[in-house]
């Protein structure tokens, strides 16, 4: 019987089970090893897109608080950091809890503004060496931040004044009509006096083709027998808006009319019928014969008072001195038949002088702003723009005296006014970092 010898292959598959198993553990711990990186760097890219969201979130949130603030006219680039700064503090507060908004060293912070998740934000705002503002965001989650940047420039914003047929400091009494040139919107009246609570008077027959707004909460509107607001007779009070808040009136600046160089007009009575950039000096009491023609500018100095007495043209605008600090009684009269064209949107500027008006103005384009204004007997006629009473005094407008009003562009600033400035973002200069 023949005999075998048994061999090792049993030892060898033996080792290499073991050799396999080595390997296998060695993969599964290298798998472990990729998992873990594969979602820690998963993670950091989550963190990192999250703050960027953050960044982009508190750059919204900045730019719309930004864009509410109102920049006072004529300031130093350093005084309009320094209003931005006071007018962002409340509106930051929300989220800031016990931290406000800091203003030093040319510098306005906001402290981490939380977005509730451990998610949050902070943003810094300075001057550029071209008179804006870079905005730069810092989002924030976890350890991970990311930052975005943008430039900001002052742009010059109308008065809510401007959207009004009439816009006056004082209570209104009106006899006569306000109308609305081919439903235009342009005869909406507003009364922005809280002197007394009866703020807006309408005589009989009176027709107010607009909406009547005022300002104070308590103001309240009357009006007599067949009058007429909205274009009922019946809901009247439905079209009388109480409460909507102060509306700031813009300042009158002559500074530029009253630096040029026109021709001096010292007669009382002139003998010519037309005028080219003229100057009345002050207390001349110059009255102007009927058919007058006035070209270019006229400029008063004040104190004065001024008469024109028939039909006059201005083929370009009435500009007078600030009266409104003299003690002397300063006024423009005009008792014949007005047309004028005005220049860039306004056609009289008269602060501190009482304005009369018994004619008609058959064609006035542009903005009027006087310290007072009373419209009587068959004073009316079609104005493009705003009538604009600056003072505390009853605007009155009685006897048949009707003006149509047409409303100037939503995006036209009426010369001769100082206008409040709003920052507006620059989108060409936005950054991520």
């Amino acid at each position: 019987m023949t005999m075998y010898k048994r061999t090792g292959r049993g030892g060898i598959v033996s080792v290499l089970a073991v050799i396999l198993l080595a390997v296998l553990s060695g993969l599964s711990v290298a798998m472990v090893a990729f998992t873990n990186s594969s979602v820690q760097q998963a993670g950091n890219h989550a963190r990192v897109q999250s703050s960027q969201f953050q960044a982009e979130g508190g750059l919204a949130i900045c730019l719309r608080n930004i864009a509410a603030a109102r920049i006072s006219p004529n300031v130093s680039d350093q005084q309009m950091l320094s209003e931005l700064a006071t007018q962002l503090t409340p509106m930051f507060k929300p989220l800031l809890g016990e931290a406000n908004v800091t203003y030093s060293n040319g510098v306005i912070s906001v402290p981490h503004a939380s977005l509730g998740d451990g998610k949050s934000f902070c943003a810094s705002m300075q001057l550029t060496d071209m008179g804006k503002i870079r905005l730069a965001v810092t989002g924030k989650d976890g350890d991970v931040t990311r930052s975005v940047t943008i430039e900001c420039y002052p742009k010059a914003v109308r008065s809510r004044v401007f959207d009004f047929g009439l816009a006056s400091n004082s209570p209104i009494a009106i006899k006569g009509e306000i109308l609305d040139a081919a439903e235009l919107l342009g005869a909406d009246i507003l009364t922005a006096s809280y002197a007394t609570d009866s703020v807006v008077t309408l005589g009989s027959q009176a027709v107010i083709e607009g909406e009547i707004f005022i300002s104070n909460p308590s103001g309240y509107a009357t009006w007599g027998n067949h009058v007429t607001v909205a274009g009922t007779t019946s809901n009247i009070a439905e079209h009388i808006h109480a409460g909507i808040g102060p509306v700031t009136f813009p300042q009158v600046n002559v500074d530029k009319y009253e630096s040029m160089s026109l021709t001096v007009l010292t007669d009382k009575f002139p003998q010519n019928l037309t005028f080219t950039d003229i100057r009345i000096p002050a207390n001349t009491k110059t009255s102007f014969a009927g058919g007058t023609t006035i070209n270019g500018v006229l400029f008063i100095e004040a104190p004065n008072e001024v008469t024109f007495s028939g039909n006059c043209t201005i083929n370009g605008v009435i500009v007078t001195q600030d009266a409104s600090s003299l003690g002397d009684d300063s006024s423009l009269s005009f008792s014949g038949n007005v047309a004028a064209t005005g220049l860039n949107g306004t056609c009289l500027l008269a602060p501190g002088f009482d304005v009369s008006m018994s004619g008609n103005a058959s064609a006035v384009n542009g903005c009027m702003a006087a310290e007072n204004f009373k419209l009587s007997g068959n004073a009316g006629g079609v104005i493009v723009g705003t009538l604009i009473n600056y003072g505390n005094e009853m605007f009155e407008m009685t006897g048949n005296a009707k003006l149509t009003i047409v409303q100037t562009p939503d995006d036209h600033l009426p010369d001769g006014f100082l206008h409040v400035m709003m920052l507006v973002p620059d989108m060409d200069t936005y950054k991520e970092l």
